[in-house]
């Protein structure tokens, strides 16, 4: 257990200390964890947290690895594909963190085969975004004009401009940094979204 350090209130909030950033930080930028501190709340606040494990390749390799498996069990386009993860846990984890860089993602090499050490690689979130869409225009048979773009929900090219621009789509093959649905679905899809979120 970290060493008790008092509470402080300033402007009206209440404040706890973080042990990492060296700063008091509002009570509630801190996870509560029941019955193993003083005041039930971790000693590190949420974004110290977030910082630390951003550059945690263990860490980094679990969390792909939960993720990779529930994608074969829970998703239907994996199911329907019969992708497997056919390659055991520690494996896994030592070939991760050998070749692990910030915010880089598992790919599969050829969509069509499993998660085997022979077909996945690391690449980075950019490249992985763009493989994405390649593979998957490729896939339907879609090639895109100059100023046009495929909308995946509604299945039809549109001009560009029919397009939200992402700040964290931006990468060199997606300059602008184009959603992957049109204005028009992402609307459709928001209204539904809170429709239901108020049933």
């Amino acid at each position: 257990m970290s060493k008790k350090v008092e509470h402080i209130t300033e402007n009206g909030v209440e404040k706890k200390w973080c042990s990492r950033c060296k700063q008091y930080r509002p009570l509630k930028k801190f996870h509560s964890v029941m019955g193993y501190s003083w005041d039930n709340l971790f000693y590190l606040c949420a974004d110290c947290i977030k910082e630390k494990r951003k550059y945690n390749p263990r860490h980094n390799a679990l969390t792909a690895w939960r993720g990779l498996n529930r994608r074969v069990i829970e998703d239907d386009r994996y199911i329907k594909r019969d992708i497997k993860v056919q390659v055991e846990k520690e494996a896994f984890l030592a070939w991760y963190m050998k070749g692990w860089f910030p915010r880089c993602r598992v790919d599969r090499k050829d969509n069509e085969k499993g998660y085997s050490l022979d077909n996945i690689q690391l690449i980075s979130l950019k490249e992985h975004n763009y493989k994405l869409r390649g593979d998957r225009l490729e896939l339907l048979g879609i090639k895109e004009a100059d100023g046009m773009r495929y909308c995946y929900e509604c299945e039809t090219t549109k001009p560009i401009t029919e397009f939200y621009i992402r700040e964290r789509k931006v990468s060199i093959k997606n300059p602008l940094g184009l959603s992957e649905a049109c204005k028009e679905c992402e609307k459709k899809h928001s209204r539904q979204y809170f429709k239901e979120k108020t049933k």
